[in-house]
């Protein structure tokens, strides 16, 4: 029990379409996840969250991963995510779902990241800090106050206070970050 006191959290930024809207939900895991690990938190997760907002009308189905993309913040583009050596603390990712007549993913900005809904009736009273995602992360990680700056959902940002007036629209996501990655090639930058 002791343990826990002090204790950080390893965080990832995953975003995904639930029912139309793009939900960018805080994934904390005790250390860095496996690959497996991630997909089985992700499942978990975005399922609860997917139970929580189901619209009237909507059949309840089961939370489902097609591929996963996580934003290389050195080369400012999508790539597919195959590896856990590509995973460092609070990098973005972007889960694509099988394509259904109740789901479709839309091409929109991401929104800010936030701790999910259902995680946070589950939190147990005395639990340790979680750092946001504006936090600096623990010393010796390979994130860093910068890091966040070159982040996919930061980039948006930067590039809405800069650029008066909506963003253009980028279909499939091809040169422009705010977009959400493409669901075809990998990379995120192919047609």
């Amino acid at each position: 029990f002791l343990y826990f006191i002090g204790a950080t959290m390893y965080t990832l930024l995953a975003c995904a379409d639930l029912y139309g809207e793009k939900i960018n939900l805080e994934v904390t895991f005790p250390a860095m996840p496996t690959i497996g690990e991630l997909q089985r938190k992700i499942v978990e997760v975005f399922g609860a969250e997917a139970a929580a907002c189901r619209p009237q009308g909507y059949p309840a189905i089961d939370f489902q991963i097609a591929r996963l993309q996580i934003y290389d913040d050195v080369l400012l583009k999508w790539a597919d995510l195959v590896t856990g050596t590509q995973l460092h603390e609070y990098d973005q990712l972007y889960v694509f779902q099988p394509q259904s007549p109740w789901h479709i993913d839309v091409q929109k900005d991401l929104p800010p990241p936030r701790p999910p809904r259902a995680a946070a009736a589950r939190a147990p009273p005395a639990a340790p800090h979680t750092p946001a995602v504006y936090d600096t992360p623990p010393p010796g990680s390979r994130g860093g106050a910068d890091r966040h700056d070159h982040s996919a959902y930061s980039q948006q940002q930067h590039h809405q206070s800069h650029h008066h007036g909506a963003s253009p629209a980028t279909p499939h996501g091809v040169s422009h970050i705010n977009a959400t990655p493409s669901a075809g090639g990998g990379g995120g930058g192919g047609q």
